[in-house]
């Protein structure tokens, strides 16, 4: 049976609407599924370890995404999936890669699991609707532009043992009233 999607195999498949994964897959390739902009459901099975580059980037009507804990993913996996407004990181990751999440423009709350210990260049930057961020105290890396132009944004819990935050981490984040923080370890840009 199938292990493996491709690269760019089903890549603007404009009317795809739902993907049913057999159990056996084992990774999607580069750019699989990107700019289906159709496709709403997606099941990504418990033996999935791998999501490849940009897989499902600009699937416009894509509405919620349940990572399995077992897989990792590569940047940009879900960048312009505007409709977005699930998403479960699992348990198991200890880093949040790079863009992975930018311009979900409908996400509005995001839940970082306790073991994250960095999180990549702008994973959430242009989710403009994200209102509430809690950091847990796992965090020691948060990247530069991650929450840039996060216009929502109004409340954010930093974790204890950040030791770097990056230049532009909270660009354009306008609606920014409440930070808590102890910044006396972090060594990064203000």
């Amino acid at each position: 049976s199938l292990t493996e999607i491709p690269d760019n195999a089903f890549e603007y498949c404009k009317k795809l609407i739902k993907v049913e994964i057999n159990s056996s897959l084992n990774s999607i390739g580069r750019q699989s599924f990107s700019c289906c902009d159709s496709l709403k459901e997606i099941n990504l099975p418990a033996s999935l370890l791998s999501i490849g580059f940009q897989a499902f980037v600009n699937c416009t009507s894509l509405e919620k995404i349940a990572i399995p804990n077992s897989c990792k993913c590569s940047e940009r996996v879900f960048e312009g999936c505007n409709n977005l407004a699930q998403i479960e990181i699992p348990d198991s990751w200890t880093e949040i890669p790079e863009a992975i999440f930018s311009h979900c423009e409908i996400l509005e709350e995001i839940t970082i699991p306790n073991g994250i210990i960095k999180i990549s260049d702008s994973a959430f930057e242009n989710c403009s609707s994200l209102y509430n961020v809690y950091i847990p105290d796992s965090v020691e890396h948060i990247g530069k532009r991650v929450f840039a132009n996060c216009t929502t944004l109004s409340r954010i819990r930093l974790g204890l043992k950040l030791r770097y935050l990056g230049k532009e981490c909270f660009d354009h984040c306008y609606n920014i009233n409440t930070v808590f923080w102890d910044p006396v370890a972090c060594e990064g840009a203000s």
